[in-house]
């Protein structure tokens, strides 16, 4: 039996969860005139990240959002005027004007991350002077200031030192890319060619090291086919040359090392979710959310003009949580209606339960954004991310996400590092860790999609009963008479072997033994307490 085609299948899958094109392009971000075109076979092969905001949307069990993958597979694979256009090959600047457009539009009205880029261009080999809001604006919204030493000299003087590697990391919708683009753009006269390669680590079509590699080669003007996968001919291709290499949304490790010159002045400025925690020798830069004055400024740059109150543009900045893509997508929903007002739409926002399926703006949608990471934890990781919903705090320790989880603690350690690793939780100070509000609502949406009442309720009291019984036990260093003498049970997670640890935990716990206690009172077992 032939398989079903796309159309047919999604109009099937759509109408079985009951859902109108208008409420499954609400809960996917895909708008509903794509629906429309996917299900009268007019676009018979989306992009596989399109497919997955679908899947998502219609929260579809793992055998039928494969069974879809696979129909948007084979329609890619047929092609045709309706399937999607081959993927562009990097294409290099060169001062001859050889090439155009090596990189991808530059966002508009780009806003903050001072730091960050006169880190870039330090570590590429700039003078800084590279602020954000610093400048002659083009016409992209780019600087074309770029503060930085070129010319012939500058060639010799680097052409024996190690290439320079930049890695920039963060979340999802923190704007990675945008920052390469921003940072390229003003080290022109420093690198006047500048390579722009897709590595597709959010994509099935991830590329390997040795596409990397033949990409590459290809784009600085080796078309023949010896040694087209030699990361050394590359390397010999590099040699000399002012060439900025921008490897986008890097997958590993391995694809970046494929990439990599020898000597400058070439040099390679890598962007990725991950960590690429195995790269050694290069400047890592990590994004965090926009600071409240710049995640204003942003707003106020893309809402019309006196739309928007101090007030008003204050309180949508932190509903969006500092989140770049939260913001561009909550301003660009109020900038397309202009009969909404900023309070009604915070109001929306306000409502966390509708806050994600909110943040979402043609096919920009926040849930993709988060989706498309977590989809990449193996089952274990995703479980207790999505527990992590339950703790009530914005940081935690180990033992507590071991205790909501039902995992020892050696074992929550190994998936919290995957969850960093992907940028779904960061590090904090004291060996704790953080996630942010919309990772948060994300990991809520899951845990509600997942697991039944009764599986969360069983989570937060084991989390519960575990912060108690930490409590008791800090607290003996402080009321021996009712508690009994201090702990010193070393092979505990919370350290507590001395008065001054026991406080230290007590007062960076807070947040979350703090409700539990609350719980406790209010259900009546603070009688553990009182048995201690």
């Amino acid at each position: 039996m032939a398989p079903e085609p796309l159309g047919t299948l999604l109009r099937r899958l759509r109408t079985t969860a009951d859902l109108t094109l208008e409420q499954l392009a609400e809960r996917s971000g895909i708008s509903d005139r794509a629906l429309g075109d996917i299900e009268r076979g007019a676009a018979l092969g989306p992009h596989h990240r399109t497919m997955l905001a679908i899947a998502g949307g219609l929260r579809l069990p793992e055998p039928e959002r494969l069974t879809l993958l696979a129909a948007a597979r084979a329609g890619r694979r047929r092609g045709g005027p309706s399937g999607p256009p081959a993927a562009p090959r990097p294409r290099v600047a060169r001062p001859d004007g050889g090439a155009h457009l090596p990189l991808p539009r530059a966002v508009p009205n780009f806003t903050g991350r001072a730091a960050e880029l006169a880190v870039v261009a330090a570590a590429l080999g700039g003078t800084g002077g590279t602020g954000g809001t610093e400048g002659t604006a083009g016409a992209d919204g780019c600087d074309r200031t770029s503060g930085v030493a070129g010319g012939d000299d500058l060639t010799r003087r680097l052409a024996g030192t190690a290439a320079p590697v930049v890695v920039v990391t963060g979340p999802p919708g923190y704007g990675k890319t945008s920052l390469a683009v921003r940072a390229a753009t003003l080290l022109r006269e420093r690198f006047p060619e500048q390579v722009f390669l897709d590595l597709g680590a959010m994509t099935p079509a991830s590329l390997e090291p040795r596409e990397v590699v033949v990409e590459l080669m290809r784009a600085l003007g080796h078309e023949g086919a010896e040694g087209r996968t030699d990361p050394a001919r590359l390397r010999e291709l590099l040699a000399g040359r002012r060439v900025l290499v921008i490897l986008d949304d890097a997958a590993s490790e391995a694809q970046v090392r494929a990439a990599l010159p020898g000597a400058g002045p070439a040099a390679v400025l890598v962007t990725s979710r991950r960590a690429l925690t195995g790269l050694d020798g290069v400047q890592r830069v990590q994004l965090d959310r926009l600071a409240d004055a710049d995640a204003q400024a942003l707003l106020a740059a893309i809402l019309p003009q006196g739309q928007a109150s101090a007030p008003e543009l204050a309180r949508l900045a932190r509903l969006c949580d500092g989140v770049p893509l939260a913001l561009r997508i909550a301003g660009n929903r109020l900038a397309s209606r202009r009969g909404w007002t900023v309070a009604k739409f915070a109001d929306r926002l306000a409502v966390r339960d509708r806050r994600l399926d909110a943040l979402t703006a043609g096919d920009l949608a926040i849930r993709t954004a988060v989706g498309l990471s977590y989809r990449q934890l193996g089952e274990a990781a995703q479980r207790l991310f999505r527990r992590l919903a339950l703790v009530d705090g914005r940081t935690f320790g180990p033992g507590l996400a071991a205790a909501v989880s039902g995992l020892e603690v050696a074992s929550a350690e190994v998936l919290l590092d995957e969850l960093v690793e992907l940028g779904l939780v960061q590090p904090a100070a004291g060996d704790r860790y953080l996630l942010h509000d919309l990772l948060r609502l994300y990991a809520h949406a899951e845990l509600g999609a997942h697991e039944a009442p009764a599986q969360r309720e069983l989570a937060r009291a084991a989390a519960d009963a575990w912060l108690l019984d930490a409590v008791v036990r800090a607290g003996r260093w402080f009321e021996p008479e009712g508690l009994g003498t201090g702990s010193t049970d070393l092979s505990s997670p919370v350290p507590r072997a001395r008065a001054d640890e026991a406080r230290a935990w007590l007062l960076a716990e807070v947040d979350n033994w703090f409700p539990a206690l609350v719980r406790a009172e209010d259900s009546g077992a603070h009688r553990q307490l009182d048995a201690a």
